[in-house]
């Protein structure tokens, strides 16, 4: 392959910096554009860098961006409808790529972590909490047993009327039932 400004061969391709140009338009070297290029596809052989608040943009309106701050990462939608991820499972992790954040896996369970220890998952009949679940407070029908209660519990009740159930084991009562 020969080098030189800029050449075109006998099938119609268009060389820059050889006169040898393996695509229709082939640039040997470094190339620098000043505009906007328009393009049906690009691809790309290795990466692309942008500086800070350098912005990949998508759509018509540029309504979904990508960028880095300087200080923090942005997946920025601005427009009409979602932002839709579709997989069939997806993984977070930390930045350094070795803790579990969360898992959510499709037509299944969705798994949150703590410290890379996982804490939360979905399950087909509701949840499951590894550790202390605590509440402010809690609305609807507990069913189901308590277990694992220690010192000095405290369950209250509203009014209950027309209504029957057993208890087994301690129970201290603060105020007239």
């Amino acid at each position: 392959s020969g080098t030189g400004g800029v050449s075109q061969v006998a099938s119609g391709a268009v060389g820059v910096g050889t006169t040898n140009p393996l695509a229709d338009f082939y640039v040997r070297g470094d190339a620098q554009i000043t505009g906007i290029l328009t393009a049906g596809h690009i691809a790309m052989g290795s990466s692309i860098t942008f500086g800070d608040d350098d912005r990949a943009y998508f759509g018509n309106g540029t309504d979904l961006q990508i960028y880095h701050s300087g200080s923090d990462s942005f997946i920025s939608d601005t427009g009409t409808g979602d932002l839709l991820v579709t997989t069939s499972q997806m993984r977070i992790k930390n930045a350094a790529n070795n803790a579990t954040m969360a898992v959510f896996t499709e037509g299944g369970k969705a798994q949150l972590w703590y410290n890379n220890s996982q804490k939360f998952e979905t399950t087909n009949t509701g949840a499951v909490v590894t550790g202390i679940l605590t509440a402010t407070s809690f609305s609807g029908n507990l069913t189901g047993n308590a277990t694992g209660l220690s010192g000095t519990p405290n369950i209250s009740c509203g009014t209950i009327a027309g209504s029957t159930g057993t208890f087994s084991g301690n129970l201290n009562v603060a105020q007239n039932i």
